[in-house]
């Protein structure tokens, strides 16, 4: 008789176990949003601008993803993104300083982009993702 209290209190603790690591994982299986790659080039002025950040916001879930331009104005975010519309702001290089006693300098070929770009809220440019790859071009205006 002692073995099967054992038995079926043992059982129990396993069914009772395996329940909390459904319920603790099963809500992660089904809330996986769809992604897609983003890639593309900033032009401003007809030229590729070749130092900055491109940065798309998702207002309605309040994330946010930022990628560095290449020298030939190229960038690519790291992770896809999640599907959504999402605002979109180009931010130019900034000049580090460089140290002093070497006289070396970080300067960038900063280019003087449209103040309008460099804020979401007035940069007017915005992009939706809604398929596994996209090729997004941004072109500035002043």
């Amino acid at each position: 008789m002692l073995n099967l209290l054992k038995n079926a209190r043992g059982r129990s603790v396993v069914a009772a176990l395996c329940v909390a690591v459904a319920l603790i994982t099963l809500p992660a299986c089904g809330s996986r949003r769809p992604t897609g790659k983003v890639a593309g080039k900033v032009v401003y002025q007809g030229k590729a601008v070749t130092a900055g950040e491109v940065t798309f916001h998702d207002k309605t879930r309040g994330v946010a993803a930022t990628a560095k331009l290449d020298a030939a104005g190229a960038f690519e975010f790291a992770q896809p993104l999640e599907y959504g519309v999402y605002a979109v702001m180009v931010t130019p290089a900034e000049s580090e300083p460089g140290d002093p006693r070497k006289g070396t300098s970080t300067a960038v070929n900063r280019v003087n982009l449209p103040r309008k770009t460099r804020d979401l809220m007035t940069s007017g440019l915005s992009f939706e993702v809604n398929q596994k790859s996209h090729e997004f071009n941004v072109v500035l205006s002043d």
